[in-house]
């Protein structure tokens, strides 16, 4: 019997670190809906940082007047930010030039733009050749018909839809070394923080429980 030949498809590779980018797009305080999506976002980028993945903080001129995240600019530094005058993030040239200046194939995208946010970010790296992994529970959406044909484009063009977990459980199984260094940092640290928040396992785009207001 002949053992049928197995080609190799790049857009089928797991996760791996060294051979991976994470963008965050918008990830200003007041694009936040929730705590669990503050959360989840938080633990994917500390991912990206513990396991030394190239990162880019888009910022739309937009949204310019609300400050990003302290823990992004503390996890990556300003060099990490990239402004654009508005619109999607890759139809700006220098966001898009600051992703593929990593060489690397595959790419992770968090976003918070509620208009110009994951599924036309996604959508256009995957045209252009990357194998696209998209964080549902660290990204804003809406829980409508909208959110539902998002998904349904972004899983009709070849693009993963993921959670930070399952990210985190890729990049600790491809090569990562877990027993110590900054691999077991990360998947203790996040699971410890982060963890009983993420809600990796629901179907929801974003958690739909309001911020707690000060003083109730």
């Amino acid at each position: 019997m002949v053992e049928p030949m197995l080609t190799h498809n790049r857009f089928a590779e797991r996760l791996r670190a060294d051979d991976a980018t994470l963008v965050i797009i918008d990830g200003q305080a007041g694009s936040l809906s929730t705590e669990a999506l503050r959360n989840n976002l938080l633990g994917l980028a500390r991912l990206g940082h513990a396991f030394s993945v190239p990162t880019v903080l888009g910022v739309s001129g937009a949204v310019r007047r609300e400050p990003l995240l302290d823990e992004l600019l503390t996890l990556f530094g300003a060099q990490a930010v990239v402004r654009r005058p508005g619109g999607d993030f890759w139809d700006d040239a220098a966001s898009r030039k600051a992703v593929l200046a990593s060489g690397r194939h595959h790419l992770i995208v968090a976003s918070l733009a509620s208009d110009f946010g994951l599924a036309q970010t996604t959508l256009a790296a995957r045209r252009d050749g990357l194998d696209v992994h998209a964080v549902l529970d660290a990204s804003a959406g809406s829980e409508d018909g909208a959110a539902r044909v998002s998904l349904a484009r972004m899983t009709a063009a070849g693009i993963h839809l993921t959670s930070w977990v399952a990210v985190l459980a890729e990049l600790a199984a491809t090569g990562v070394d877990t027993s110590g260094g900054n691999g077991s940092s990360a998947v203790r640290d996040n699971l410890d923080n982060y963890a009983p928040t993420a809600g990796a396992s629901s179907p929801v785009w974003v958690d739909s429980r309001p911020l707690p207001v000060a003083g109730r």
